[in-house]
């Protein structure tokens, strides 16, 4: 199991193309992603948005957010667990496993995907969810929770950053091709 997953992550990653990569990097200026790693979190992502349904670009957008796309991140330890990886969303005791971009990005929307079940489709209170859990979704049914409305907005426009970055890339690399050919 564990070949044809490495497998599949092989061939995800070989479809992330320059352009996506570039487009990523050039959006995500915060973070340390060389063209390799930009396309290893892009393939990650295709990849855990496809068996989840999840949009892949939304879950980029969440990796972002959460630890800027470095692997080894640890979170706070917050009643004996902690978070740690790319989604940081699975509460951990005791030591991090080893990173995973392909593990985490698959238990993340996997994760994701479970909130926005127990939401009934509702994304922006399944991304509240994701964030805070259910106490900040409490705190967002009464009216307050500005955190919760920023980590919507701030979610939701990364993801729309990417795709338009990602598109105008893809749109320059196909001129220049048709003006090479």
């Amino acid at each position: 199991m564990e070949q044809l997953l490495t497998a599949l992550f092989a061939f995800f990653t070989s479809m992330a193309d320059a352009p996506a990569a570039e487009s990523l990097m050039s959006t995500a200026k915060d973070t340390r992603l060389t063209v390799e790693t930009a396309a290893q979190n892009i393939a990650a992502a295709r990849f855990a948005g496809a068996l989840t349904d999840i949009d892949p670009d939304l879950l980029l957008a969440i990796a972002h957010h959460e630890s800027r796309f470095e692997p080894t991140v640890v979170g706070p330890l917050v009643r004996g667990k902690r978070a740690c990886g790319v989604m940081q969303q699975v509460p951990i005791k005791g030591r991090c496993p080893e990173p995973s971009l392909l593990r985490d990005y698959v238990e993340g929307a996997k994760h994701l995907a479970g909130w926005v079940h127990a939401q009934r489709g509702d994304l922006d209170r399944a991304l509240i969810g994701y964030a805070g859990g259910y106490a900040l979704l409490k705190l967002y049914d009464e009216g307050g929770a500005n955190r919760g409305r920023a980590v919507i907005r701030l979610e939701r426009g990364r993801a729309r950053q990417f795709k338009r970055a990602r598109d105008l890339h893809q749109a320059k690399a196909a001129r220049i091709q048709g003006g090479a050919s």
